[in-house]
C-alpha cells in the first residue's frame, strides 16, 4: 500500500513507525506509541532515513516529501555459565589455566596482622606507601624523599596468614606504573593541603596533622623526613602514575618541576618488597594526625 500523502502539500510530513513508547531522549520530542505514527520535521528525514536503513528496516514511498519505515524482527539468544563448558575448549586452556593457577599460588610473603584501609591513616595504606618509598629507592638511590599512594588504588585487605601472588592481583588489579617527582617546598605543602581535604592518604617520609577550620580540613605541622618543609627546597616523591597524572584530585602534582618514570608497576613493587621483609607487621604509626569522621 502507498504511503498517505501529505496533509500540506506545502509542508510536507514524515511518518515514521515505532516501537517506543513515550517521549523522546530527554522527555521532549515527538510520542510514538506501538503501532503508531508520529510526525518528524522535514530536516531530520535525510540523515535518519539512512540510520533506520542501515539498522535493517525496510522503508517505501509513493509520494514525494514522505516515506514510511516498517519494524525488523529481532531475535535474542541468552548467553550464561548455565550452558556448561564446552571440551574442546577446556582441554584448550587447560595448561595455561594450570600454570597460572601454580603462579597465583605462590605464597610471597606473610602478614602478622590484619591490614585494611583507614583514615587518615591505616596500616595497609601505610604497607603500600612504604613498598613504593623502597622501591624507588632502590632503584635510584636514597635521594627519594616521601611517597604517596591513593586508598582508592588499594582494593582488598590483607587478612593474617600467607600472601599469595593472586592477593595482590586482587589488591592492585591496575597497571599503574611508579613516578617520581621532584616538588618545591610550596608545592609539598600544597600537597598536603589536599591529603588534608581528602581525609588523608597514604604517604610514607612525609607527615602532617589535619584540622578542621571553620568546616574545612586544613594539612598543619607538614614535615618531610621529620623536618619542617623548607620552601625552597626541592624533594623527590615516588608515586603512581595515575596520581602524577592528576588524578583523585592531585592536580598540583601535574605542575612538578621534574618527572620521572620508572619501568616498574605499582604492583611489582608491592610484591618485591613482601618479598624482601618476608613478615609485614603494619599498624598506626601517627603519619597523618587528627580526627577524621567519614
Amino acid at each position: 500500500m502507498p504511503a498517505s500523502p501529505p496533509s500540506n502539500p506545502g509542508k510536507p510530513e514524515h511518518r515514521i513507525r515505532s516501537l517506543r513508547a513515550g517521549p523522546g531522549p530527554g522527555g521532549s520530542g515527538p510520542t510514538a506509541r506501538p503501532g503508531g505514527l508520529f510526525r518528524a520535521p522535514r530536516r531530520l528525514s535525510g540523515p535518519l532515513l539512512l540510520l533506520l536503513v542501515l539498522a535493517g528496516c525496510g522503508w517505501r514511498g509513493a509520494t514525494a516529501g514522505s516515506w514510511r519505515v516498517f519494524q525488523t524482527p529481532a531475535s535474542f539468544v541468552v548467553v550464561a555459565d548455565s550452558l556448561g563448558e564446552d571440551p574442546g575448549m577446556a582441554a584448550l586452556v587447560a595448561p595455561f589455566r594450570g600454570r597460572l593457577e601454580g603462579i597465583m599460588g605462590e605464597v610471597i610473603g606473610e602478614a602478622a596482622v590484619p591490614l585494611a584501609k583507614g583514615w587518615p591513616e591505616g596500616p595497609l595504606g601505610n604497607f603500600a606507601a612504604d613498598a613504593l618509598l623502597w622501591a624507588a629507592r632502590r632503584r635510584v638511590g636514597e635521594g627519594v624523599d616521601m611517597a604517596l599512594a591513593n586508598n582508592g588504588g588499594l582494593r582488598v585487605p590483607l587478612s593474617p596468614g600467607p600472601i599469595t601472588m593472586g592477593k595482590i592481583y586482587e589488591l592492585m588489579p591496575f597497571e599503574n606504573t611508579v613516578v617520581l617527582l621532584t616538588l618545591r617546598g610550596d608545592q609539598v605543602e600544597e600537597l598536603a593541603q589536599v591529603i588534608a581535604r581528602r581525609g588523608g592518604e597514604p604517604v610514607a617520609g612525609l607527615s602532617l596533622r589535619i584540622e578542621d577550620e571553620g568546616g574545612r580540613r586544613v594539612a598543619r605541622d607538614v614535615r618531610v623526613g621529620g623536618k619542617p618543609v623548607e620552601e625552597g627546597h626541592l624533594y623527590r616523591l615516588a608515586t603512581s602514575n595515575f596520581l602524577a597524572e592528576g588524578g583523585d584530585d592531585f592536580q598540583v602534582l601535574t605542575r612538578a618541576v621534574e618527572r620521572e618514570d620508572l619501568p616498574l608497576l605499582v604492583r611489582d613493587a608491592f610484591v618485591e618488597f613482601i618479598r624482601e621483609v618476608g613478615v609485614l607487621r603494619f599498624g598506626i604509626e601517627g603519619r597523618i594526625r587528627g580526627e577524621v569522621r567519614r
